[in-house]
């Protein structure tokens, strides 16, 4: 799952191929608030991501060749935060954080304010802020049992790397390993 206003084409980018050539199978996917879902269907993002991830894993678990104990999942930018509300789905063997997010209001608002506009359909500003409250990990995170890594880069600009500890020491009942990088930027580019 990609981050905030996302496609499912740019995720492949970010691994897909060499999972590939490790026999792991990947569904990429344009979730509320992203690529064709918001453009075409006008689907604007939710806080409960669980909600999607659980129609995937249950389309996934269809599939004959889908060994359904090793069900993992990745997100990347805002889907460091999908994916810990992915994690809640009892399918969920392992997740992967890649930019680790307790809330999505400390995002960099003065670089992504346009663009959570757009993905939440909020009006203004002030609608903007009253919708991503309900965007936290609060209340949530220690109930994600599944082992977790989180990547992350030391020179974020739109997703504070303080986050990493914040999403860290919520997962109280998850197995938690953190790769991060001092020098990479967001996403570890």
């Amino acid at each position: 799952m990609g981050g905030a206003d996302a496609t499912k084409e740019e995720c492949y980018g970010f691994g897909v191929p060499e999972l590939l050539q490790r026999g792991i199978a990947c569904l990429a996917l344009d979730g509320p608030g992203q690529g064709e879902s918001l453009r075409e269907r006008r689907l604007f993002t939710r806080p409960d991501y669980e909600v999607v991830y659980r129609s995937a894993l249950a389309f996934l678990l269809t599939i004959d060749r889908v060994d359904a104990d090793r069900l993992g999942v990745i997100g990347l930018s805002m889907g460091g935060y999908y994916v810990m509300r992915g994690a809640l789905n009892a399918e969920v063997r392992a997740a992967v954080s890649w930019g680790a997010l307790m809330a999505v209001e400390h995002l960099n608002l003065a670089i992504l304010g346009p663009t959570l506009r757009f993905i939440t359909g909020a009006d203004t500003n002030e609608a903007l802020k009253q919708i991503l409250g309900s965007f936290t990990l609060e209340g949530v995170a220690e109930r994600i049992t599944c082992p977790v890594l989180i990547v992350h880069g030391g020179q974020d600009h739109l997703v504070p790397p303080a986050e990493v500890d914040r999403v860290r020491e919520s997962l109280s009942k998850a197995s938690v390993d953190v790769q991060f990088y001092e020098d990479a930027l967001h996403c570890c580019i």
